[in-house]
């Protein structure tokens, strides 16, 4: 087949490109990035489509690297030529969104009859073989670098192992040493060669444990039948009890309900009745009778009382007493009036020292002017003023010796002294005389000043009592005292009437707590509610009817119900534990039985695939050495052609038993492990090239080359060049390369080349 154009619809980051191919080799020249590989992958595409396998996690599918992101689809079209010379048109497109799956549709269409195939992979339509081997083979894709990436990175003799599964499958990475091993570890898992493990041994042994569990399973049974009669009947039993219990519950429950509402209209009627009280005493509290009736009265009563106290104290004190108690007494000081007393007894005592002296001196003057008058002499007149004034002065001393013997005594009468030596003592005693003299004046007074004061309480009292009584509706009498007791009486009624209510607010408040308690946080109406409904059933009516005894006994009925369903259920308990034990509950032995047969057969079966291990690992190794046989020879001889054409050096390419690739000269060979990078990329080449002309067989497919060529030096290239145009009656080469000396030997031999640009141009 030969592409004659590629039309680009939208792919990776190309969109509506077109290129016009020729038959033989055309080589496609551009920069790095300029998308050569994307129109490589096209030609892919349009003839297996794009995996949407990830190679590993962190790399991209082929669909992620390949749809193109502004249309989210890959699309286009290439027109080919068969090899009979019938021109298609190849349709693909892949649509992808983030809301379903992937869309894809394929078309090929006969230009030349109009026929029209749809859904048919183009691949398979042309050229019979798989992706894998049309990758393998045909499609050099530039990543690998002539080998696929998994390839690429191996030793010399992994590179052997690829050859010869490239030989074996026309698929290099199919590794057919891999897939011997994986036969003979199936093989190894069904059975060990000893018979000491596998699958099939195990399987055996478990047949042998199943047969060994059915002959027990049967001695069992007739245990197992009679616990599931015992079983049965006590499950019978139970649900028996169990109608019983619903039944009971059922009365409990509408008794529950009953009550609840006969708690809630207690409770109601409590309130009210407690509002009612409440309302009750407050009108006495809030009466003139209420509260601080009783503390007036005691007021009242104490004000009377005080003021009669008052008043017979004063009657007693001060109009029963001999004493005046309207004046006071200035209270001397003792030491002043003791040091007077005594100045004044000192000032008596001179006078009267004084006095008889000059009583004395008086009579001895008198004396002396008689004798001078006697005796007649001249001085008689002097000593007779002397005499006088001696005389006057003994008066006068004797007239102060009188005052101050008067002051004396009045002093002495004063403060009540007998003689001169109790003046202390006397004038001490009266100090305190005078001292308690003027605290009972005082006493008096201060009692004259709380007469007032209680009279006037008094008044007011006796006007709050004129009140009460008025309030009171008590008649009042002339004895105060006879209205107050009148007053008490009635104080003690209201207080017994008042003691009385609040007694019954504190039963109803404690009844009520309690009920309300009881009722906790239900929906009072909602109860009410589900009560009446309630009464209306016969379960309730019944219930409603039932006296205490009844309930009483009904209670024990229920109890009894449940130790009999408690029991039951203990019973059952142990019935199934017995059966549990026989392995009633497990497997019987029909089904054992089933079993056995069902492992027979497997075991038989997986002995066929024991002898279908053995046998494809004996066709594989047969395969392997026919390819050594048949196929080696032919793709040999193809592969040194071309070893030969291109290098000029080597005739030919050698492929050994262990399937190790060598080149050879007439005069050298040379192994795998010596072989240079580019040569060695040679061989690759010429190795698919080969395989690629044994596997097409009804129609040949263009070979993609992407940059396969970077390895092989220039002189090479040219030869490889001049080789595949040599080689291009039938045949179409596409090769992808960014370095210009490939254009450049291309144009020199007269192959067709493009520049691949913005713009794709011849």
């Amino acid at each position: 087949m030969i592409i004659k154009s590629v039309h680009i619809i939208a792919f990776g980051g190309l969109r509506n490109r077109d290129i016009d191919l020729s038959r033989g080799v055309n080589v496609i020249e551009g920069q790095n990035e300029s998308g050569k590989s994307s129109v490589a992958m096209f030609i892919k595409f349009i003839f297996y489509g794009l995996s949407g396998k990830k190679p590993s996690k962190n790399e991209f599918s082929e669909r992620d690297r390949f749809i193109n992101k502004d249309t989210m689809q890959a699309a286009g079209f290439i027109i080919a030529q068969s090899s009979e010379g019938s021109v298609f048109r190849i349709e693909r497109s892949l649509i992808a969104d983030d809301v379903s799956a992937p869309r894809e549709k394929i078309r090929i269409i006969n230009q030349g009859t109009g026929e029209t195939v749809s859904g048919q992979e183009p691949g398979f339509y042309f050229f019979n073989i798989p992706e894998e081997i049309f990758v393998s083979t045909c499609f050099v894709a530039q990543a690998s670098a002539v080998r696929p990436s998994s390839i690429a990175a191996k030793t010399s003799s992994d590179n052997t192992k690829a050859v010869g599964n490239l030989l074996t499958s026309a698929d290099e990475d199919v590794d057919i040493s891999a897939a011997i091993k994986r036969l003979d570890d199936t093989r190894r898992e069904l059975l060990h060669r000893r018979g000491t493990g596998g699958e099939l041994n195990d399987l055996k042994k478990r047949l042998e444990e199943l047969k060994a569990e059915r002959d027990s399973s049967a001695e069992k049974s007739e245990k197992a039948v009679a616990l599931s009669t015992s079983l049965e009947e006590i499950n019978n039993k139970i649900s028996s009890l169990e109608k019983a219990k619903e039944h009971y519950s059922a009365v409990f429950s509408a008794l529950e309900k009953i009550n609840l509402k006969k708690k809630i209209e207690a409770s109601d009627q409590a309130k009210e009745r407690i509002d009612k009280l409440s309302s009750a005493l407050k009108a006495i509290d809030n009466s003139p009778l209420g509260n601080g009736f009783e503390e007036s009265i005691l007021e009242s009563e104490k004000a009377v009382e005080n003021y009669d106290s008052l008043c017979a104290e004063y009657e007693e004190k001060v109009l029963n007493s001999d004493e005046d108690f309207s004046q006071k007494h200035d209270i001397p000081d003792y030491d002043e009036t003791v040091n007077k007393i005594y100045d004044l007894e000192s000032s008596c005592r001179r006078k009267d020292r004084w006095f008889y002296g000059l009583l004395v001196a008086f009579f001895l003057s008198v004396a002396a002017t008689a004798g001078l008058w006697f005796f007649n002499t001249s001085a008689e007149k002097v000593v007779l003023i002397i005499s006088v004034v001696v005389l006057a002065l003994c008066i006068l001393t004797f007239v102060l010796k009188i005052l101050s013997s008067k002051k004396l005594s009045m002093l002495y009468d004063e403060w009540e002294i007998g003689d001169d030596d109790e003046v202390e003592t006397a004038v001490h005693r009266k100090i305190e005389e005078l001292e308690i003299s003027n605290h009972e004046s005082d006493v008096i007074s201060q009692l004259s000043e709380r007469m007032s004061t209680g009279k006037l309480l008094f008044d007011a009292a006796e006007s709050k009592i004129h009140d009460l009584a008025k309030a009171a509706k008590v008649p009042e009498s002339d004895d105060i005292y006879v209205t107050i007791d009148a007053l008490k009486n009635v104080n003690k009624e209201i207080q017994e009437q008042r003691v009385n209510i609040v007694s019954k607010i504190d039963n109803l408040s404690g009844r009520l707590e309690l009920l309300t308690e009881q009722i906790g946080d239900t929906d009072r109406n909602n109860a009410r509610i589900e009560a009446e409904e309630v009464l209306k059933t016969d379960i309730g009516k019944k219930a409603e009817s039932m006296e205490q005894e009844a309930i009483k006994k009904l209670s024990k009925e229920r109890d009894f119900t449940d130790g009999a369903l408690s029991s039951a259920v203990k019973r059952r308990h142990f019935l199934e534990d017995s059966l549990n034990e026989l392995g009633v509950l497990g497997r019987s032995p029909d089904e054992l039985q089933t079993l056995i047969n069902s492992l027979e057969g497997r075991i038989e079966e997986l002995s066929l695939r024991y002898d279908a291990c053995e046998l494809a690992r004996e066709s594989l190794e047969k395969a392997g050495e026919s390819v050594r046989a048949g196929i080696l020879p032919r793709i040999s001889e193809k592969a040194s052609a071309i070893i030969s054409a291109a290098t000029g050096k080597y005739e030919k390419m050698t492929v050994d038993d262990s399937l190790s690739c060598g080149v050879a000269s007439s005069s050298e060979t040379v192994t795998s492990e010596h072989l240079s990078h580019g040569t060695e990329d040679l061989t690759y080449i010429a190795l698919r090239l080969a395989v690629a002309d044994e596997v097409l067989k009804t129609e040949k497919s263009p070979i993609i080359f992407d940059e396969s060529f970077a390895h092989i030096d220039s002189s090479r290239i040219r030869n490889i060049l001049r080789m595949l145009s040599m080689n291009s009656s039938d045949n179409q080469y596409i090769i992808f390369t960014c370095r210009a000396e490939e254009k450049d030997h291309a144009d020199s031999l007269g192959l067709n080349t493009i520049q691949m640009t913005n713009d794709l141009s011849h």
